[in-house]
């Protein structure tokens, strides 16, 4: 009891300590120490803020937007070659209302996160410094330039791209375990090949992937055994800032589904509120498609279909927007078959991201279905088996998810020290 009383009494002593207080020295004038630009980054996406704050040290870092005189958004989409191109927009706040820039930074397909980091922190800076040149910290700032190797400078126009801008990826994977009484394997595949230029945007998949575990059960193994191939076809024709055309072709094997194989081909036209190079920040879309599908069914279906053809129809509407007081998305849809209109499928999701007041931040995240368009389902009653381990899909009628979180913080508004200890 001695010895731990003494250890707690020791460890306390070490929090406590902190040493001697430093020499307090007076700056000689107003100048020697000017107040730091205040900047929120508001960036949730692949953004090391760590590094960051450590290499962008002629600022401050502040917990809430109403505190900063820069309010950085940055929102992401991903390129043609397969990269991701960062959107920054710069606000001003507080004496720099009106002081706005948008800049953009776009990475390669394969970069490492060092370099990726490395860029952004370049354009970060670089943005930064229209607004610290209109601060005391002016006087302080020195300009330093790399000459770039011959081989940059040039416009890639100009380049020659033996390649014709298509993007080739593959990947293959597999995983292994188990124990006494359960064993599983998974392997899965995928090549894709695609194509993304300001008037078309085409692509190439081909998936797939199969999966076995073993349970025992008393003195039985219980098997549960999944099999998904797929390919699929996207071609998109870029009219004027609004509209697009399109369509999508495939074909589908999928024993959840008891599908054997399907076939469809699906035009689609949409159209987007506002124009397509806002996308980062906002897109209001409305989608038509409709499509046809030959399907052979790997059981007879609650129908006495082994096979069918079927044309359907879908309307959606989407909203996604990203700004300042923070984020919003929702997207309602609907579709039916054209044979009998009470198969039919309505579903509606969305989310949202809003600070509210200082400190204090809200998310919520739902989505609802209403089914009637199961014709798939394989007749007669399925095993215990094989509804606990959902080897098929059983009808429904609807289906629903939802989420609520609440975050709030206070104290110091500065945010910029990075103490990665005990991390």
């Amino acid at each position: 009891m001695r010895c731990l009383f003494a250890l707690t009494f020791l460890f306390g002593c070490l929090l406590g300590f902190s040493g001697p207080a430093p020499a307090q020295v007076a700056p000689t004038d107003a100048a020697a120490a000017p107040e730091k630009l205040r900047v929120f980054l508001d960036c949730p996406f692949r953004c090391d803020v760590d590094y960051l704050r450590t290499e962008i040290t002629f600022v401050d870092y502040v917990r809430n937007r109403e505190d900063a005189d820069v309010h950085i958004l940055v929102t992401t989409r991903g390129t043609g070659a397969g990269g991701t191109e960062f959107a920054m927009r710069f606000v001003g706040r507080r004496a720099f209302i009106g002081v706005d820039e948008d800049l953009v930074y776009a990475t390669v397909p394969g970069e490492s996160q060092d370099l990726v980091r490395q860029g952004m922190g370049r354009v970060l800076s670089g943005g930064l410094v229209r607004y610290a040149l209109r601060t005391p910290l002016a006087q302080r700032m020195r300009l330093s330039f790399e000459a770039p190797p011959a081989t940059r400078g040039v416009s890639s126009a100009a380049r020659r791209d033996p390649w014709n801008a298509w993007v080739f990826r593959t990947s293959v994977g597999a995983s292994l375990n188990g124990e006494a009484s359960y064993k599983s394997h998974n392997l899965n595949a995928s090549a894709s090949a695609s194509r993304t230029t300001a008037a078309w945007k085409s692509s190439l998949s081909v998936n797939g992937r199969t999966s076995r575990s073993d349970t025992r059960v008393g003195e039985r193994w219980v098997t549960n055994e999944q099999n998904d191939y797929g390919t699929g076809m996207l071609v998109v024709r870029s009219i004027n800032e609004h509209w697009s055309i399109g369509g999508r072709t495939g074909a589908n094997h999928s024993t959840f589904q008891n599908r054997d194989l399907s076939l469809r081909l699906a035009p689609a036209i949409e159209y987007n509120v506002f124009p397509y190079s806002e996308s980062t920040r906002r897109q209001l879309v409305v989608q038509y498609t409709a499509g046809a599908s030959r399907i052979q069914y790997l059981k007879e279906t609650i129908f006495d279909k082994m096979e069918e053809t079927l044309a359907d129809q879908t309307l959606s509407v989407a909203l996604d927007t990203r700004q300042r007081w923070g984020s919003a998305r929702a997207e309602v849809a609907g579709a039916h078959y054209f044979h009998d209109l009470s198969k039919y499928r309505l579903e509606a999701n969305g989310g949202i991201d809003v600070r509210l007041i200082r400190g204090l931040a809200v998310n919520l995240n739902a989505s609802t279905e209403r089914i009637h368009n199961q014709l798939y389902l394989v007749k007669g009653t399925l095993t215990p088996e094989q509804i606990l381990l959902r080897q098929r899909q059983i009808a429904t009628a609807f289906r629903y998810n939802g989420s609520l979180g609440l975050s709030y913080s206070f104290g110091s508004i500065f945010n910029s020290v990075v103490n990665p200890r005990f991390n």
